[in-house]
């Protein structure tokens, strides 16, 4: 019982030492999140836990550690060099195999039993690795410098030579048919010119034979009309008179048709006299309103048919009531 005692004494030491031990992440739990933080196209060769502190506290612990990792490239990489004709060309920059290293510092605090790891880089040779091949898009890939780039330009060279040759034909093409319309535009100008010529002399001679029978019945108008007006009672006699889209109508009596060509006379019912001229078929008169203060208005029309059949057509008037808009309008017809 008594040799029992000391080995007691030391499990109990060993348990309150173990209770004791820091709880902290490993360089395995480095690495596994570093390896997850580059590149595919990289694979972590080493990793190296340099020094390490809790800046924590052990019920919350918070490591920072510096760190040096070497890491390997997978595959061979490449960077742009220039796009053109549908093609993206790009030039070789490390080969597979290639090492570089990182020195950095790295943050682990703990959360729900696992590490949570950042890292923050003093260096940081990954850019200028560049990218594997099939990073690139944009066309067809083509390594600068290879048998595939001069391929390549020959191809294009030879395409650019075909729709330079196509681009020519379709012009030689387009100016034969830009011809073939001047042509044919200037054969319908000329031939729209000699029918308008023909129309014209045509038109011209319509013209003057309507001219000569315009002239001849003017002629014969102006004879009728001078012997009109050597009849002093050519107008003498009784007229129906409208006025105002009908809405007036009344008996006009001309008593008095003088050599000089002046005639008088009154209106049925009181409504005014009347005093005029006629030279050649235009007739004018002055309505007088002897019952409304002498009040005027101003009548013209012409003279059409013969007697006992003479008429006042395309007749106007205007002054007094004008301003009613009830019709300047008027039509006489001789009453037989």
């Amino acid at each position: 019982m008594k040799r029992s005692i000391p080995f007691i004494l030391v499990c109990l030491i060993c348990l309150i030492g173990c209770g004791d031990s820091e709880n902290k992440p490993s360089t395995k739990d480095y690495e596994k999140q570093f390896s997850v933080e580059i590149p595919a196209y990289l694979e972590l060769s080493s990793f190296d836990v340099e020094a390490s502190e809790n800046v924590g506290s052990k019920v919350e612990p918070y490591f920072k550690a510096r760190f040096k990792a070497t890491v390997r490239l997978k595959t061979k990489t490449f960077e742009l060099s220039s796009q053109a004709n549908e093609a993206t060309f790009i030039r070789p920059v490390a080969d597979e195999g290639e090492k570089k290293e990182i020195y950095g510092m790295a943050g682990a605090r703990l959360s729900a039993g696992n590490w949570k790891i950042d890292f923050n880089l003093e260096n940081n040779p990954i850019p200028a690795l560049g990218h594997p091949k099939d990073f690139f898009t944009g066309g067809r890939v083509i390594v600068v410098g290879t048998a595939e780039e001069s391929d390549f330009k020959a191809q294009m060279e030879q395409k650019q030579l075909i729709a330079q040759q196509e681009a020519d034909k379709a012009l030689k093409a387009q100016q034969a048919e830009q011809e073939r319309l001047n042509a044919e535009q200037q054969r319908k100008r000329i031939a729209d010119e000699q029918e308008r010529q023909r129309r014209q002399i045509t038109l011209d001679a319509e013209r003057k034979v309507a001219e000569k029978a315009a002239e001849e019945d003017r002629l014969r108008r102006e004879k009728e009309l001078a012997e009109f007006q050597q009849k002093p009672t050519y107008l003498v006699g009784n007229w129906s008179w409208t006025v105002c889209r009908g809405k007036y109508t009344y008996t006009m009596v001309i008593n008095s048709h003088t050599p000089d060509g002046t005639f008088s006379g009154w209106l049925s019912d009181g409504a005014g006299k009347i005093s005029g001229t006629l030279v050649g078929n235009r007739i004018r008169f002055t309505r007088v309103l002897t019952s409304l203060g002498n009040q005027q208005q101003s009548y013209s029309a012409r003279l059409a048919g013969a007697r006992p059949n003479l008429k006042m057509v395309d007749g106007t008037w205007s002054g007094a009531y004008e301003e009613l808009g009830e019709g300047t309008d008027f039509h006489c017809e001789m009453v037989p």
